[in-house]
């Protein structure tokens, strides 16, 4: 009936679930923990400079300053800020799922309008946040204000081009097979006049949010019984055990064994046992009925993303009844 039979009920161990991996903030901003570059665009010459100043909130803050020496028609300058302790390796770490970013400014001026977005540094490619998921004008020169938390997926960042365009199809790589990533924020200005505008910013934090793992119920059509259930509600996430049960106590109440069948490609097939959901079926097990069928998953970043899909069925020999149940569509994550 099913191709291999192993018994899990020896398979008992439990790891803490991976979740957010790491945060990186500053609120000080010490001369030389960040490193800030530049490019010039249009008809001028423009300079971009940092230094820590004392006038925070609280406490100790940045501030950028775009200097524009000559102007001949609209001159701008686009400059990132990567604060040097704010690199995060993903195939060492774990793939993002989400980036959680906030940042605090105040214009010294009224006329000192820069756009502000969050930028990574990836390999040689700088990505910043696109409009309108995280990018602002800090119009604010007497108070502080605080933007975020933005929650920003790979494809909110694009690539910032040294021609000062962008490729909206180029966006970092979050997953195992990404290059160390750093985080950052930029600032954008332009103008026809000669001047500075000059921003402070501080409070700047970033956190590292791990992939979701995810369980989806399939029960096909006509449907099957929804009776094959997560044993948590923790999905299968690395580094943890995790598995289903079949609920008899209205589907098979006399079954004696239980099967478990798992591949990676949903299916839907009629059979005199119901609808076959998951096929080519890839390996299978048994176990005594309403006995949990439970595996442990490697803490291997390289797992993450894994879609499988299971389906169970249960045998009642005195009544001869084998019945197929629903389908489980499980996405292996990190939490």
């Amino acid at each position: 009936m099913l191709a291999e039979w192993l018994t899990l009920s020896t398979l008992t161990l439990a790891l803490a679930p991976q979740g957010p991996t790491a945060t990186f903030s500053d609120n000080t901003f010490q001369n030389g923990s960040w490193t800030s570059s530049w490019l010039t665009g249009g008809g001028g010459t423009a300079t971009g400079a940092t230094t820590q100043v004392l006038s925070g909130n609280p406490g100790p803050a940045m501030e950028v300053s775009h200097s524009y020496v000559t102007s001949v028609g609209i001159t701008r300058i686009e400059m990132f800020h990567l604060m040097n302790a704010a690199v995060y390796d993903p195939s060492t770490s774990g793939p993002i799922g989400t980036i959680g970013c906030q940042l605090e400014y105040r214009a010294l001026g009224p006329n000192d309008l820069h756009a502000v977005r969050f930028v990574i540094a990836q390999g040689s490619q700088m990505f910043i946040s696109r409009y309108p998921q995280a990018w602002w004008l800090s119009t604010s020169y007497q108070a502080w204000v605080a933007q975020g938390p933005f929650a920003l997926t790979a494809t909110d960042f694009v690539e910032q081009l040294g021609s000062l365009s962008y490729n909206l199809n180029s966006h970092p790589d979050f997953s195992v097979a990404g290059a160390p990533l750093t985080f950052g924020f930029g600032t954008h200005s332009d103008t026809v006049a000669t001047t500075t505008l000059t921003v402070a910013f501080d409070n700047f934090f970033v956190a590292i949010n791990g992939v979701p793992a995810t369980v989806a119920v399939r029960r096909g059509n006509p449907p099957n019984p929804d009776v094959l259930r997560p044993v948590s509600t923790q999905g299968p996430a690395i580094g943890t055990t995790w598995g289903p049960v079949i609920d008899h106590s209205t589907f098979l109440p006399n079954a004696t064994l239980d099967f478990l069948g798992f591949g990676f490609t949903p299916a839907s097939v009629a059979t005199p046992y119901g609808v076959l959901l998951c096929s080519p079926v890839v390996d299978s097990y048994a176990l005594a009925a309403g006995q949990p069928f439970l595996f442990p998953i490697p803490n291997d970043p390289g797992l993450v993303g894994t879609a499988l899909c299971l389906q169970a069925g249960s045998t009642d020999p005195a009544s001869g009844v084998f019945l197929l149940t629903n389908a489980l569509d499980v996405w292996v994550g990190t939490f």
